[in-house]
């Protein structure tokens, strides 16, 4: 895998959030939850957050270290969590406001789903129509005796312009009106 999911990322927030709310200390709930994460790159970074937080740099800075990992709304929580001392609220709150975020993506999403299907069939119905008038357009009525016979009627001359029937590939055929 080559990112971390919402889903996972929300779950380790709920996990970390439910830990530090239990009174457990910061570091070791986050040697617990390296643990037990599946995705490798998850693993990787909370190994690192784990590493930098032992090591004495606050849970902000463990992650706002990642690179553009995660969101900077994400890591600004964390920060206004530690100087106020609720850090379990703060991740809390994080996690129900990624879940209405999520909601409002997928509803308007779905809501969009069904005009651009509208959209799709309009367009194709409508270069459908065109193409259909294009071939009726360059469509010749009548055999090629009928054409002969209106060939010899003008004399073998051609027909004044707009009387000149053109068809792909074949020049223009004279004789039989055709508007176009």
């Amino acid at each position: 895998m080559n990112r971390i999911s919402t889903r996972e990322f929300l779950v380790f927030n709920q996990e970390l959030a439910t830990l530090l709310k239990a009174g457990m200390p910061l570091v070791q709930s986050l040697d617990i939850l390296r643990q037990r994460v599946t995705n490798p790159l998850l693993k990787s970074v909370l190994d690192d957050v784990f590493d930098r937080v032992r090591a004495g740099s606050s849970l902000s800075e463990a992650f706002e270290a990642q690179g553009h990992l995660f969101p900077g709304v994400y890591t600004a929580s964390l920060l206004a969590g530690e100087k106020s001392g609720s850090l379990e609220q703060v991740i809390r709150r994080y996690v129900a406001y990624v879940k209405i975020v999520s909601g409002v993506k997928r509803k308007t999403i779905s809501a969009l789903v069904y005009p651009c299907i509208l959209l799709a069939l309009s367009c194709g119905y409508a270069g459908l129509r065109s193409s259909g008038r294009d071939r009726e357009r360059h469509t010749v009525t009548g055999s090629p005796g009928q054409l002969a016979q209106g060939r010899a009627r003008t004399g073998g001359t051609r027909a004044p312009a707009g009387r000149q029937i053109e068809t792909p590939g074949s020049g223009s055929l004279e004789g039989e009106s055709h508007q176009r």
